[in-house]
């Protein structure tokens, strides 16, 4: 029995590294209120620190409409990468290593949408939408990762820990 075509086999049977874009929608609302202050400017007899000031906070609504337009989530190996928009400004890097379980769930209204941590619940990382993958570290803590592929992710995510449950 050949051993390397047995291991050339092996290797072809391994899965893709997850990566997953999920859009969200919240940019659309942000993006009209930008569009309307730009257009308070052009009123008659608008005095000029108004005008700065809409034209600064227009600019400032359009930058975070940017950078949280999506959000990816990607296997890196030994970390699970969650980043808003196609900068990585706002991103989460979560070591496999330090994740007890994970199971599907809901974010509750408290939850909302973004990048934060809530007293009591622990990190949520949302951009659209209700489902979400649970993560419970081994600190105690909790982190919702919001997906619309709740199945890929836990997936992944329970294929990396397999190893590690038996460590814990």
């Amino acid at each position: 029995m050949n051993d390397d075509h047995s291991n050339e086999s092996a290797a072809d049977e391994l899965p893709a590294p997850y990566e997953h874009k999920q859009q969200g929608w919240i940019h659309i609302p942000m993006e009209v209120i930008a569009i309307l202050m730009l257009l308070v400017i052009w009123l008659p007899d608008v005095p000029f620190q108004v005008m700065l000031g809409l034209t600064i906070g227009a600019g400032i609504l359009v930058l975070l409409t940017l950078m949280f337009r999506t959000l990816t989530i990607k296997d890196e190996g030994e970390n699970l990468l969650a980043q808003f928009g196609p900068w990585p400004v706002f991103r989460k890097r979560i070591p496999y290593e330090r994740i007890v379980s994970a199971e599907a769930g809901k974010t509750s209204l408290i939850d909302g949408l973004g990048y934060h941590w809530i007293p009591m619940r622990g990190w949520t990382l949302n951009i659209a939408g209700r489902d979400c993958v649970h993560l419970q570290m081994l600190s105690g803590s909790s982190i919702r990762l919001g997906t619309d592929d709740v199945q890929g992710l836990l997936e992944v995510v329970n294929r990396k820990l397999s190893p590690h449950r038996r460590d814990v």
